[in-house]
């Protein structure tokens, strides 16, 4: 199928599907296509030249190379009394749902003719055109990444979750505004400068996170979501207005802050797994629902304010310090408990 299309009116290439005589069967499959997003939109334009009685109609798709799916069945139904019928171009269409990302789909289209006895009474001759798979995106930028591979947004807008697959990868984001950078995938990397991203997901261990004069707000989750053994630093940035915790980090973790401002989140300002710490400079973590910082590790806090949370300013399973800060109107009483 190529060419100008045949089926809006110009001269070009389209599909045949054809029997006859010595062939009662005929089939097209596509070859496979990769999903991006949990829903495709198949649509083509079909023309119906030919139709013998006791002609069969069948459009098929599968996934992964499984069993084929039925979607549309012209079946035992005379095609001369119209089940199938000979029309001009139509527009048929099929929506297939509750696809993954990286799913191979491929679609067959078959067409059989019975024999009653009379071999001239088993034609059907099917034109397809302008074959076309289209794609509902929950992200509107999907990638898998089969190496180790950099990606690069400058003065990006992205409205909607961008999904990532694969190990190693680095991020450079500048001066944008995405959705939400959802990665799966381990020893990850993103730097963004003078950025807005609504939320960061990634829950493989080894990644690291840094925001240089940079925005996380998510409305109705948690801002930055990291696995274990992982890295999250933050220079003159703020984690805001997200409907659960601020920041939230696997064992083993460190998370860096300087200059910034941690507030008015669902859950706690900084949650931190075990074994991890957090160091805190220069920064306001104040006004979470949740605690200021709640770490079952340990907490070094430094020329800070912590202050408006819904409960203890400062929580941690292991020894900290506190110099020259503030920790003061936290609705937890004492305003710090540690191990």
């Amino acid at each position: 199928m190529a060419g100008a299309s045949f089926a809006y009116g110009a001269v070009g290439t389209s599909l045949q599907l054809q029997t006859g005589i010595g062939q009662a069967v005929c089939h097209w499959v596509s070859r496979p296509l990769s999903v991006h997003s949990d829903k495709d939109i198949l649509d083509f334009w079909e023309q119906v030249t030919t139709a013998d009685q006791n002609c069969w109609y069948y459009t098929h798709y599968r996934v992964n190379e499984g069993e084929w799916i039925l979607l549309r069945e012209d079946h035992e139904i005379n095609c001369g009394d119209g089940s199938i019928g000979v029309h001009g171009w139509e527009k048929r269409q099929f929506i297939l749902e509750n696809l993954n990302f990286g799913d191979q789909v491929e679609f067959k289209l078959q067409i059989e003719a019975y024999d009653i006895g009379n071999p001239i009474y088993r034609d059907v001759t099917i034109y397809i055109d302008e074959f076309r798979i289209r794609e509902d995106f929950s992200q509107p930028v999907a990638l898998k990444a089969l190496n180790p591979s950099s990606i690069t947004l400058n003065e990006s807008t992205i409205e909607g979750d961008c999904l990532f697959q694969g190990d190693s990868l680095i991020f450079s984001i500048a001066h944008s505004d995405i959705e939400g950078v959802y990665v799966e995938g381990g020893e990850v990397e993103m730097h963004a400068d003078s950025s807005v991203l609504h939320k960061v997901d990634m829950a493989y261990s080894g990644c690291s996170v840094n925001l240089n004069s940079s925005t996380v707000s998510d409305e109705t989750g948690n801002g930055v979501y990291m696995g274990s053994e992982s890295n999250f630093t933050a220079y003159d940035a703020y984690v805001e207005n997200c409907g659960g915790s601020g920041i939230t980090v696997g064992p083993n973790s460190l998370v860096d802050l300087d200059y910034s401002f941690i507030i008015n989140n669902g859950g706690d300002g900084a949650e931190l797994g075990l074994g991890s710490s957090i160091l805190v400079n220069n920064t306001l973590i104040g006004f979470n629902l949740g605690y200021g910082i709640n770490s079952a590790g340990s907490a070094d806090v430094d020329y800070s304010v912590l202050r408006g949370n819904g409960k203890q300013g400062l929580l941690t399973a292991q020894f900290s310090t506190v110099d020259n800060s503030i920790l003061w109107f936290n609705d937890g009483v004492p305003q710090m408990l540690d191990g």
